[in-house]
């Protein structure tokens, strides 16, 4: 078993938490019709490398990965059929099951009645669509499914499971090889007892802020995609140096899943209402993404500290991680 220290604990919930902002950031970005009809191409795509420039983040791939270890951090070799992995099955189907339908039942409330966006009818396609951001639940519920699978793996491969993921590390765009290939990490590096502080204490976290800096240049102004394993080990070094240098609020680390599934119903609207109300000029494109992205968690978090007085209604607007 793989014991998780308190240092350790923060380190998941800070990776955890920039995970989400990532993804507040990707989706604040200037990419609904309405805007993009009226900002030429040329003057979008700068607007745009400069705010990857300041938001840059392996969202998807951090949240995968710390899934795939807290999975497996009380496997090891005790890993058994109906002591551990029904348990977690049913404790996770549960939670996670009743979370997703709350939340897609939602957004196809949200869809029809504000967005109105259904106007050719209902379908089974588009009512899990409108779920938004439930594409995320689901993996991570087909990933409980799957999870004897990775154990086989990561088990009978040993350290050769490394390896595996280096050669799938992907340079492409989001897919299903995508994602398990962050969870198949995070899977190994809990059943081999390999601590996550230990692999972000290889790299100081001053060096890892110089390295991810020169990532985010690559990336935003010349499109080079760096190997997704080698983004991930820098932005864990980054995060310990945020554990370490920046106070945190704990609201916003406990709120991190709220602000995941709650900040769809708010960026759309802010990011449209921001763009009428701010000149049409390259700063004010910029910072309409800035301000968006800065307030949007706020509110969020906000919300969230008024549910959280309720904790049965916290525990399920939160899959009883919040």
């Amino acid at each position: 078993m793989l014991h998780i220290s308190t240092e350790e604990s923060r380190l998941i919930n800070i990776g955890r938490l920039c995970g989400v902002l990532g993804v507040v950031a990707i989706h604040c970005r200037l990419n609904s019709p309405v805007i993009v009809s009226q900002v030429p191409e040329e003057l979008l795509e700068q607007v745009h490398s400069w705010y990857c420039l300041l938001t840059f983040f392996p969202a998807l791939s951090m949240l995968f990965m710390l899934s795939g270890y807290l999975f497996f951090r009380d496997v090891g070799e005790v890993y058994g059929w109906k002591e551990n992995y029904w348990m977690k099955l049913k404790r996770r189907g549960l939670s996670l099951g009743l979370f997703y339908v709350i939340w897609t039942v939602g957004g196809f409330l949200f869809s029809v009645f504000i967005r109105k966006d259904m106007p050719e009818g209902v379908t089974i396609e588009r009512f899990l669509d409108s779920g938004m951001g439930m594409w995320y639940i689901r993996s991570l519920m087909c990933f409980s499914l799957l999870s004897p699978l990775y154990y086989f793996i990561v088990r009978y491969l040993k350290h050769l499971t490394p390896v595996v993921c280096v050669l799938l590390s992907p340079v492409i765009p989001i897919n299903f090889v995508w994602f398990n290939v962050y969870i198949l990490l995070g899977a190994y590096l809990a059943y081999h007892g390999i601590s996550l502080m230990k692999i972000a204490s290889l790299l100081d976290w001053r060096m890892a802020v110089i390295a991810y800096f020169g990532m985010m240049v690559a990336s935003a102004f010349w499109g080079i995609r760096v190997p997704g394993l080698v983004t991930i080990f820098v932005a864990l070094a980054v995060c310990r140096g945020i554990l370490l240098c920046v106070p945190i609020p704990t609201s916003f680390v406990a709120g991190s899943t709220f602000i995941y599934v709650a900040h769809f119903y708010i960026v759309g609207g802010m990011k449209k209402g921001l763009f009428a109300l701010l000149p049409h000029e390259f700063p004010y494109y910029l910072l309409n993404m800035l301000v968006n992205f800065t307030v949007t968690p706020i509110i969020c978090i906000a919300v969230y500290i008024v549910i959280r007085r309720f904790p049965r209604v916290c525990m399920l607007m939160t899959g009883g991680r919040g």
